[in-house]
């Protein structure tokens, strides 16, 4: 047995007496003899060689993070070809040893063949035309090539990949990842996730199709990486990358760069520099050698390995200590791993991410904590949970949640909100009934309490709604979406490209799939692509999101919906067309707007429209027909056109121009809101006087009243509860040179009339813009004001 502060323990020249070596917990390199030997590596990292006869070779509990705390079989001094399966534990061809916790294989200067187990394997073949075999496991098994005598031609190929160079060819089997030589290497991934390692020299590296690592770990100097330019420079050589979507750091200064994609940037040691560039970008944690302090909205990283400045860092992974992680004002993800973490999201929609963890995990959003195999976290400003592969418990707030529990039989419960189970990851169809409140498939079956939305998977699913209003969202696949009872939508937001859907038909197909639809309203579009919705007999609401799309309303009574358009829109029911920052839309039988939350242009048809503007300075044109215009938040203009419309102007500073049967709301039922507003009559072409009816529960601002044209009287019927009011009425001109306001008086509901509520003092209009006020001092019932021109 080694004792504390020894490393290496070498028997190979003491006969063939049977021993029994026992390392520490350092990482140890043990040698054998030739006769059979119990080799047992201890706590760290360790190389073992048995030597001839037929040995036990025993590598302790792996420890030291990915890729370097493994414990390797050492057979470079075999006289002979070997053959190794670590599934089965085996070793033949130098004596017949036995392999037990061995994650890393060297072989002879033969022909060897080497095979992996379950577990991520590390295996070099050496001098000869080997066989490296990575075995079961889907991960990161790597070739070896370090020690090569020469540069090294890797490709992966799809499973089945070669390796070519001057210690001979071999054949490489589901192997991920590839280590190269000292020399000017090429290195060629598949279509799996890869992990590549140049090492000295200047090196070609091409992680091929998914997302793939470059891994500068055992550089000997810092480095530089730029991905957009596909460049890295450092002491080691400079290297060509190209399908590389993320980077592993020294122990120095790094400076690494993002592309445009959605980038993971590990720095490691050293004081690095993580820019993430456009996409969703990751910085890493996973192998910090303590707790770390990362706040995205400074930029900055603190911890044990050195302190980094980030930039356009949009998620971040801790470490497996008590980490503290603050997001941004974006949609941030936060995975804390191992340790009691702290998780801020911050401002924007944010998750707490627990995929890696070791164990289920029980999460309230509610409550803002978090407990597992791995911690318990403190979680704040955080509004979406992603679980382990274990059986989880989730629950949100009362806000709008995504949960997504993951492998395992989970418990997912929305609370109050409007919530959505997400199974975009899982690995196989799911089958969902929101009524049932169950949810099956290859990832586990899952109880589903609370949840009113659905995203599903890559694959067919089954979604069906509730007697609520639900969102499905199918994703990939031949779906079958039933909404139920309610309201419901069929969304195809992060559709891979254009989509058509007729509802009518119950059908939606695209570069996702051949989907059914069944008792769907509402359809919402791709979010880049041009579509084509077309709806059924009944009353739909269609939104294209992005592209130029085409919807067709079909019969009933239609929407088109702009509610998250990235800017402005200008819509024209007449026209039947749509322009903006997100396409240029054809709409058809359209009878209804929903604006953005900006400054939209909407204008109705002949018919009976309804215009809603939401948020932003809106200018809403009903044209012909009773139409419904509803301004929303903003200083909107207001034109009912003709017909009775009914025009509700909502909070700011709002311009109503009315005809003789419209109805003027504000923002609180009959209240007038905040703001001035203006309301502008469009008298009769022909007549003394005109009448409109306008009820208001209070009155604290300024209106006033023009007249356009017509007659020279102008009636106003006014209807007071009581209610404090310090405003006042303006008659602004009568917009003809002859036309004089004599006298105004106040009457009530029997023609009587009444004096003390309205000061009839000096009111007059002249000519042009020349106005004067009346000011109201406040009492109650309904009043006619009558001013004589």
């Amino acid at each position: 047995t080694l004792g504390t502060n020894l490393d290496n323990l070498d028997a190979s020249g003491t006969g063939t007496t049977k021993l029994n070596l026992t390392g520490n917990a350092l990482a140890n390199t043990l040698t054998g003899n030739a006769a059979d030997n119990i080799i047992r590596g201890g706590d760290g990292p360790d190389i073992l060689r048995g030597g001839l006869g037929n040995d036990t070779l025993n590598g302790g509990p792996q420890t030291g993070g990915q890729f370097k705390g493994y414990d390797w079989a050492d057979y470079s001094d075999a006289a002979n070809a070997i053959t190794v399966n670590l599934v089965l534990g085996t070793a033949t061809g130098e004596g017949n040893d036995t392999l037990i916790d061995i994650e890393a294989v060297a072989g002879s200067a033969f022909d060897d063949s080497i095979t992996g187990d379950d577990a991520d394997n590390v295996l070099m073949g050496g001098l000869g035309n080997d066989t490296l075999n990575g075995g079961r496991q889907v991960l990161y098994d790597h070739a070896n090539y370090s020690l090569a005598n020469g540069a090294v031609q890797v490709n992966l190929g799809d499973g089945d990949g070669t390796a070519t160079g001057a210690d001979g060819n071999d054949i490489l089997i589901s192997i991920e990842g590839v280590r190269g030589s000292a020399f000017a290497d090429t290195l060629t991934g598949d279509n799996r996730n890869n992990w590549m390692t140049g090492g000295g020299g200047d090196d070609l590296i091409n992680g091929g199709g998914n997302f793939d690592w470059a891994d500068y770990r055992d550089a000997s100097g810092a480095v530089t990486v730029n991905l957009a330019t596909g460049l890295a420079s450092g002491a080691d050589g400079n290297d060509v990358l190209a399908g590389i979507e993320a980077l592993r750091g020294s122990t120095y200064d790094d400076t690494f760069t993002g592309d445009g994609g959605d980038n993971w940037l590990r720095g490691g040691g050293g004081n690095d520099v993580l820019n993430g560039g456009a996409g969703s970008d990751y910085a890493d944690y996973k192998d910090a050698a303590g707790a770390i302090m990362v706040d995205l909205a400074t930029g900055t990283a603190r911890g044990a390995d050195g302190n980094d400045t980030l930039a356009n860092i949009e998620n971040v992974r801790g470490s497996a200590y008590a980490d503290t992680l603050t997001g941004g004002s974006g949609d941030n993800w936060l995975r804390g791993g191992g340790g009691n973490d702290v998780l801020n999201g911050g401002a924007g929609s944010d998750y707490a991410d627990y995929k890696d963890a070791a164990g289920a995990v029980t999460v309230n959003l509610a409550t803002g904590t978090a407990s597992g195999a791995d911690g318990n976290d403190r979680l704040a400003s955080i509004e979406h949970v992603r679980g382990s592969a274990y059986a989880d418990t989730l629950t949100g707030n009362s806000g709008t949640n995504f949960l997504r529990g993951g492998a395992g039989n989970d418990r997912l419960d929305g609370g109050a909100g409007s919530d959505w189970a997400a199974y975009w990851d899982a690995t196989g169809g799911v089958t969902v009934d929101l009524a049932a409140h169950t949810s099956s498939g290859a990832d586990g079956n899952d109880t589903l309490i609370g949840i009113e939305n659905v995203t599903g998977s890559a694959y067919a699913d089954t979604l069906k709604g509730d007697a609520g209003s639900n969102w499905l969202r199918g994703n990939g696949g031949n779906d079958t979406i039933n909404g139920d009872t309610g309201y419901d939508w069929a969304d195809y937001w992060n559709a891979s490209g254009s989509v058509t859907v007729n509802l009518a038909a119950g059908t939606a197909s695209g570069a996702d799939g051949n989907d059914t639809l069944s008792s769907i309203e509402a359809v919402a579009g791709s979010y880049y692509y041009s579509d084509a919705l077309t709806g059924d007999d009944g009353d739909n609401w269609l939104d294209g999101r992005g592209g130029n799309d085409t919807l067709d309303g079909g019969a009933g009574a239609d929407w088109a919906n702009y509610y998250y358009a990235a800017s402005a829109v200008t819509v024209d029911l007449s026209a039947g067309n749509a322009s903006g920052a997100d396409g240029n839309d054809v709409l058809i039988s359209i009878e209804s707007i929903s604006g953005s939350n900006y400054a939209d242009t909407l204008t109705g048809d002949g018919g009976n429209n309804t215009l809603r503007g939401n948020a932003g300075d809106d200018t809403l044109n009903g044209g012909d027909g009773s139409d419904v215009l509803d301004g929303g938040a903003g200083n909107d203009v207001l034109d009912g056109g003709y017909g009775a419309d009914a025009l509700a102007g909502g909070t700011g500073n709002d311009t109503y121009r009315t005809g003789i049967a419209d109805a003027i709301s504000e923002a609180s039922g009959l209240v007038l809101g905040s703001g001035t507003d203006i309301l502008e009559i469009r008298a009769a072409t022909a007549g003394l006087s005109e009448a409109l009816s306008a009820a208001f529960d209070s009155f604290s601002q300024d209106m006033k009243f023009s007249r356009v044209n017509g007659g020279k009287d102008l009636r106003i019927d006014l209807a007071m509860n009581g209610g404090a009011s310090a405003g006042a009425i303006t008659v602004a001109g009568m917009n003809s040179v002859q036309t004089m306001v004599e006298t105004l008086r106040l009457y009530d509901v029997n023609g009587q009339q009444v004096a003390g509520d309205i000061d009839l003092t000096s009111v007059w209009a002249a000519s042009g813009t020349t106005a004067k006020a009346l000011a109201l001092t406040g009492g109650s019932g309904t009043y006619g004001a009558l001013a004589h021109g």
